[in-house]
């Protein structure tokens, strides 16, 4: 069976923060986003904590001048560990010198880990993503040029708590020779402390191998349809569970998942339900990418946006088996003259966005995208409630 689905998906950044704390020391195990890497080297950022002022942060105009107070503020107390911590006073963009625009040379072929601390100033303030703290790699550091973007905006939790924001990665496929912190339309709303990059190598993540393991146990049943190619498969994992390759070791849980996946698909009924979501190609824009869509419009933090016009973004799933499905997306519209939300107060605004599912097999299926009056906000940069 052939299906066409149209989605237009919305989502919120989350990153998987690793323990708070102030430093790392070579030798440390830590774990970001699924992945276990080990310290090897030094914090590559001098004076990450603000210790000794402005010293080593520059701003994000071309000359890359260092910070000073005409445009940041340094705060004695209530950092990290009571420590000293950032501040930024100015509301402006990439290339002005309220912005931190600081950069730190990396090698290529080498595997870091780079993290650091934010909070709101304020303690009313809910758990958001600031979309303007971008963390990339470029070969330009006196530019805006973002050329790998690794995080597209920082999580950042309510009532004025520190959070911690990490990524890992390789300098590779391309090589970079800087890692850039371009902080943005700051507006004396943000703190920012504790930043760290050290050299890492991954380690076989053997937890998350065990994890599925236990998964693939629970739902093994021996008289169901290929339940000896899933206990083979079961056993098979269990020997990488030794295994000093990282590599081998999430080659083997992608191997299992998928023996697992095809398992739940030959017996999958009414009560026992399977997620098809993996069969969505580029279901989450994870990579900041349109890969896998046709028609797809402008991609940026994790979303695809459409912007007062008629499309049609979707891509085609084939050989689905025949089945009963249901199709989901997070998704909204708002009108194009922004009325604060008066007609969709009054039960008169038209909603003309839509997700949609057809087939040459049976007719299409849509429903309407919700409006963005239907949730309130009344966080930073809220509008009558929104």
């Amino acid at each position: 069976m052939k299906q066409i689905i149209s989605v237009i998906v919305g989502v919120v950044l989350l990153m998987l923060p690793f323990q708070l704390q102030a430093q790392h020391s070579i030798g440390d195990t830590i774990t970001v986003s699924g992945v276990n890497y080990k310290i090897t080297g030094i914090n590559l950022i001098s004076n990450p904590g603000f210790e000794e002022g402005f010293t080593g942060w520059t701003d994000a105009t071309s000359t890359r001048a260092p910070l000073s107070s005409e445009k940041f503020s340094l705060i004695p107390t209530g950092g990290i560990d009571n420590s000293q911590y950032l501040v930024g006073t100015f509301n402006e963009g990439a290339t002005a010198s309220g912005s931190i625009g600081t950069s730190w040379p990396i090698e290529a072929g080498k595997s870091y880990v780079f993290s650091f601390h934010v909070k709101y100033l304020t303690a009313s303030n809910p758990a958001a993503t600031e979309l303007w703290l971008k963390t990339s790699l470029t070969n330009s550091p006196s530019t805006n040029t973002e050329s790998r973007i690794l995080l597209d905006g920082a999580t950042v939790q309510g009532g004025g708590a520190w959070t911690n924001n990490s990524i890992g990665f390789t300098n590779a496929s391309p090589a970079y020779t800087h890692l850039m912190a371009r902080f943005r339309w700051l507006n004396n709303r943000l703190g920012f402390d504790q930043f760290s990059l050290h050299e890492a190598y991954e380690i076989p993540n053997t937890d998350s191998l065990q994890a599925v393991i236990v998964n693939a146990e629970s739902v093994y049943k021996p008289d169901a349809n290929d339940a000896s190619i899933l206990l083979a498969s079961i056993n098979q994992a269990k020997t990488f569970l030794t295994s000093t390759s990282a590599t081998d070791v999430w080659q083997a849980i992608k191997k299992l998942n998928d023996v697992l996946f095809n398992y739940k698909l030959v017996n999958a009924s009414a009560g026992e339900p399977i997620d098809m979501t993996r069969l969505i190609v580029n279901q989450g824009f994870d990579a900041n990418t349109t890969d896998g869509w046709t028609g797809a419009g402008s991609v940026g933090s994790y979303t695809i946006e459409f912007y007062q016009k008629t499309f049609n973004m979707y891509q085609e799933i084939k050989n689905l088996p025949a089945g009963k499905y249901r199709l989901m997306a997070k998704g909204y519209e708002r009108p194009k003259s922004n009325d604060g939300g008066a007609a969709y107060r009054a039960g008169t605004e038209t909603i003309y966005a839509r997700l949609y599912a057809r087939s040459n097999q049976f007719k299409e299926f849509s429903v309407p995208f919700t409006s963005l009056y239907k949730h309130s906000y009344t966080g930073s940069g809220s509008s009558n409630g929104y």
